[in-house]
């Protein structure tokens, strides 16, 4: 990742992290909800987030790869 792309300037919420979405959360609803993110983590406030099938995929190769992440 670049400097470029580690953050992004908001005029609401000011400098954040970048985060990973999967486009059927953004399109979706009822569909489950994973993050990259744990309650004592309290550092990242933009954890990388997925939907329930995304997480069957990720379980199975665990990882997330190239391939997946498409």
């Amino acid at each position: 990742m670049t400097e470029e792309t580690e953050a992004i300037i908001c005029s609401e919420h000011g400098t954040q992290s970048i985060a990973f979405v999967c486009g059927h959360l953004v399109d979706g609803e009822g569909l489950g909800f994973y993050h990259s993110g744990t309650e004592s983590d309290s550092e990242d406030k933009c954890p990388d987030a997925w939907c329930g099938a995304c997480d069957e995929i990720l379980m199975r190769d665990g990882e997330w790869t190239e391939e997946n992440e498409k």
